[in-house]
């Protein structure tokens, strides 16, 4: 089979700084040598490690439209909640000399960003040396609902930012709810939502089902992702350079398809309209037509059903 140059693929790539921020409505921690605290999903199946010496239990509850979790070395786990309320545990496995960590929230319109960050000693922002171990900060709601940059998110980024931390962060995310999951090490999992998705990782696999879209990208992983959503507007992008592709899409869908592999098969088994095979390179409308689905890997195959 020849080998398609479809030039480098535009992997998101996590940097060193990944954007840390948090803080919140409800916000407790746990003690430490605390036993690893359990996520449930509604058919039972628990998202936690509880094979591991949970250090530090941190926790945070509200309602919120948006809501987007970002760790560094650890993995991010959601499923799907019973209430109306998102609900985030951080299971603290190592942290740097045994430094207390906390949850920040940075609130921006009807998005809500939780991360782990230092203990309010490392802030600069926190100088009266506040010990409960909690941040919360109103963000401006300048770059409107769903945008997560800017000067808040920055400054957010320098702050939350802790290294020698292994932290899971365990998430109930509301029907309706938009979920968006980051992390550099670590794989990310969305199971059994009912929203708009988005999982991004460095180093790790990626694994979606939801009844709405989803995007995802990974450098190191295979993406896996099971997207309910008949038809969207604009393009889903799922991305990864080290890794396979599997894709299931419901049978009424309407797209349009383009698939690239550098080294590796594509696989459509859905019938397509207008297909065009060139070489590792496949596009064709699915259905009746409408958004893209973009689908790329540089060492790996695609397969879509």
């Amino acid at each position: 089979m020849m080998k398609a140059n479809i030039g480098k693929v535009e992997a998101v790539l996590l940097a060193s700084a990944l954007a840390i921020a948090c803080g919140g409505k409800s916000v407790t921690s746990g003690v430490a040598g605390a036993p690893s605290v359990q996520v449930v999903s509604n058919d039972g199946v628990a998202a936690s490690s509880p094979e591991r010496q949970v250090l530090q239990s941190l926790h945070w509850r509200g309602k919120t439209k948006s809501l987007e979790v970002r760790a560094v070395n650890g993995p991010v786990r959601a499923v799907l909640g019973t209430g109306d309320e998102a609900d985030v545990v951080a299971n603290v496995f190592k942290s740097k000399h045994g430094t207390p960590l906390r949850l920040n929230v940075v609130e921006k319109g009807g998005l809500t960003l939780v991360c782990v960050a230092g203990a309010s000693g490392e802030d600069d922002h926190d100088d009266d040396g506040d010990n409960d171990h909690h941040g919360h900060r109103q963000a401006s709601h300048d770059h409107g609902d769903d945008a997560s940059g800017g000067d808040d998110a920055d400054e957010c980024s320098q702050r939350g930012r802790v290294r020698g931390t292994s932290v899971e962060l365990l998430v109930q995310v509301p029907r309706a709810t938009k979920f968006s999951g980051w992390t550099v090490n670590g794989a990310v999992e969305a199971q059994g939502l009912e929203g708009e998705v988005e999982a991004h990782t460095q180093n790790g696999a990626v694994r979606i089902e939801t009844t709405g879209v989803a995007r995802a990208s990974t450098v190191n992983g295979p993406i896996r992702a099971k997207i309910g959503a008949k038809s969207w507007i604009g393009t889903l992008a799922l991305e990864s350079v080290n890794g396979r592709l599997e894709v299931e899409l419901p049978a009424d869908i309407g797209a349009e398809l383009r698939a690239d592999t550098v080294h590796g098969s594509v696989r459509v088994a859905p019938k397509m309209d207008g297909a065009r095979v060139q070489d590792n390179h496949v596009e064709g409308r699915l259905g009746k037509g409408g958004g893209e689905l973009r689908l790329r890997t540089v060492n790996g195959p695609i397969d879509v059903r």
